[in-house]
């Protein structure tokens, strides 16, 4: 079966140093498989094969864990999934809270379960069966700030004139210069953040995909009032999270001399092969 990709086709229009990533990832690397061995020989897995597993859960303005979601594909390995998870220390909130509450983290992961030879040999004295990873990837899906914006028509990016700034344009002069600059910045963000694999992972039939991103960036230059349409929920939660992981700008822009919250719209067309 060839393999399904997304290629961004067409886009119009300070990640922050996780310490909670960091934490995580420590956490889970010290955790053992036994129990994920033995459940993946009694359904059919054999030694040696790599095995990929994906989890969702939350914390709250405490640092928390509050909530854990396991996807249908990894529901048989749900209860030591939910055991790794568990096992997560209290995470530093603060590094969330300026935009709300309640904090989402996706892992995926896959590993290598253990050999023929291994088995006996780590069972028979009775050790633990440290994992071998391949890969772990941790997304973090922070907080949509919202704030409360002024119904202006003239404060889309696409007609004000004196245009946000981000941190990479703010030493061009001339406005089209800014708006160019402003506008790959935003557009080599979404490239390099987007999650390709969601294609293959959710089995999208060949052909075109869209959505559409909308956001305002807030007259102190923060990316805010984030919403997405589109077709498919994990789709439009991809988007999202990637626009939520945009730097600030370093100014905003302004009407009249006068800051103003502006209106940013990314319609992203998918091609699925």
């Amino acid at each position: 079966m060839m393999k399904k990709t997304i290629l961004i086709l067409f886009l119009t229009s300070t990640v922050l140093n996780s310490q909670n990533k960091k934490l995580i990832k420590e956490t889970i690397y010290k955790q053992a498989i036994n129990n994920i061995d033995e459940i993946a020989l009694e359904n059919g897995f054999k030694g040696n094969e790599t095995i990929c597993l994906k989890a969702f859960f939350k914390t709250d303005s405490k640092g928390n864990v509050i909530e854990i979601n396991i996807p249908e594909k990894s529901q048989i390995f749900e209860s030591e999934l939910k055991s790794f998870i568990r096992e997560i220390p209290k995470l530093d909130p603060s590094e969330y809270l300026n935009k709300g509450t309640i904090m989402k983290y996706g892992l995926k992961m896959c590993f290598k379960l253990a050999t023929k030879s291994e088995r006996k040999r780590i069972l028979k004295k009775g050790e633990k069966i440290g994992i071998r990873f391949k890969w772990f990837y941790i997304k973090e899906y922070f907080p949509v700030k919202i704030i409360e914006i002024e119904d202006i028509k003239k404060n889309e990016f696409s007609k004000i004139e004196s245009i946000p700034v981000t941190e990479n344009c703010k030493n061009f002069i001339n406005e089209d210069e800014i708006r160019k600059c402003v506008i790959s910045d935003i557009t080599r963000h979404i490239n390099r953040k987007f999650d390709s694999d969601l294609a293959s992972e959710l089995g999208l039939p060949a052909g075109l995909q869209k959505i559409i991103i909308t956001f305002y960036i807030s007259k102190k230059g923060e990316i805010v009032n984030i919403a997405s349409k589109g077709s498919r929920e994990e789709l439009r939660e991809e988007g999202v999270r990637v626009m939520n992981t945009f730097p600030n700008f370093h100014k905003g822009g302004e009407i009249d001399g006068n800051l103003v919250d502006v209106k940013y719209t990314i319609p992203i067309t998918f091609r699925v092969e």
